[in-house]
């Protein structure tokens, strides 16, 4: 059964959303590959409902998000680790369709979504700073029973389960395969309160707050109030490469024009640009980047498991520019999944993109910088 779109589920998300002004909970995921654990996180949820302007809050790992149909609120890190605080810019969607909200949270509304009406949000990124330890989770509660059971698709098995008591959703569990893997994956919903949580966003999101005065920049649109510096930090160019070989590396150790290519082995986009490098070797007999002096440093910064790295880059025949360096994102910004920048032979990023689209761009910045 999809729940997504099961219609008696619409119905209980109306009822819910009637009978309930403020829910919240905290929930976790556990992922494993090939039974090797990949990542383990608690977030908090809030969810008010309100006719005129519902909420969702999330604090996922380390960031804050607030999403409301009529604005958003944002405060995030630079790659140059100044945080920035910005706010009242719209990005419309349908947060029914589990396409509004970021990371795991999504899988909430995808599988149990009679917890939230259909509506309209924008929504955004947030804070950086906030970090939460992971909270022991009993799954063997008598109170938990199987709920609408298993949904097959896409090579992904799904069960779901309430816990009888509350007659919330307690947990979801997901596995599947491809070719050679296989992913676990487990998330847990609990400590349910139906508490008015107002004053707790206002406290995170009270732009006077003390805890922001080191933060010097403020912006009440969209953009920064300054520029910021091209210049790589010195914990950037020092932070260590390894290669599939084990050997380890740094950015300041290589020479000549650099594309720094982050990418992670779960990211669909990354796993197809590196394809593409590929089929340019075989039609071309050169990847097109490294024909124009560019050398590509394909940089997985979430693992630091060499052994599936090498297997996801074997697929595309890029285990000669695969490296790993797990949580290199504490010293540059890495904004999505995939992302790219043009380091120039003296240490500066002179391009940044999330799509290199046919190279045309950054072809022609190498041209202007040289």
């Amino acid at each position: 059964m999809n729940l997504k779109v099961s219609k008696r589920y619409k119905q209980q998300a109306a009822a819910f959303a009637d009978s309930h002004e403020w829910v919240s909970f905290k929930y976790r995921i556990i992922h494993y590959y090939n039974d090797s654990l990949y990542w383990d996180i608690v977030s908090d949820v809030i969810i008010k409902y309100d006719d005129d302007n519902s909420m969702v809050f999330i604090n996922d790992k380390n960031d804050y998000m607030l999403i409301t149909e009529k604005y958003y609120k944002r405060i995030d890190k630079d790659k140059y680790n100044i945080y920035n605080i910005k706010k009242n810019r719209k990005d419309k969607s349908r947060t029914y369709q589990n396409l509004a909200t970021t990371g795991k949270i999504h899988k909430y509304f995808q599988y149990c979504p009679f917890f939230m009406k259909p509506i309209d949000f924008a929504y955004s990124w947030a804070l950086w700073h906030s970090f939460y330890s992971v909270d022991t989770v009993e799954m063997n509660n008598v109170s938990y029973n199987k709920y609408r059971s298993k949904t097959i698709g896409f090579n992904c098995n799904v069960d779901s389960y309430i816990n009888t008591e509350t007659n919330f959703l307690d947990s979801i569990y997901m596995e599947w395969n491809e070719d050679d893997f296989t992913v676990l994956e487990y998330l847990t919903f609990y400590d349910v309160s139906y508490e008015n949580r107002q004053s707790y966003i206002d406290s995170i999101f009270d732009f006077s707050n003390a805890e922001y005065e080191p933060y010097s920049r403020y912006d009440e649109f969209t953009m920064p109030v300054m520029a910021i510096s091209n210049q790589m930090s010195e914990g950037l160019l020092d932070y260590p490469l390894v290669n599939l070989e084990g050997d380890t590396t740094s950015i300041r150790e290589q020479d000549g024009w650099i594309l720094l290519n982050f990418w992670t082995t779960n990211c669909g986009p990354c796993l197809q640009h590196l394809k593409e490098y590929s089929h340019e070797k075989d039609s071309l007999g050169y990847r097109i980047l490294e024909n124009e002096g560019i050398k590509i440093l394909a940089i997985e910064y979430r693992s630091n498991n060499l052994e599936h790295i090498r297997q996801i880059a074997s697929k595309s025949n890029s285990e000669d520019i695969a490296y790993s360096a797990k949580d290199i994102m504490t010293v540059i910004n890495i904004p999505t999944l995939g992302y790219y920048y043009l380091v120039s032979p003296n240490k500066e990023i002179v391009y940044e993109t999330g799509d290199l689209g046919d190279y045309s761009e950054i072809i022609n910045k190498l041209k202007v910088e040289n």
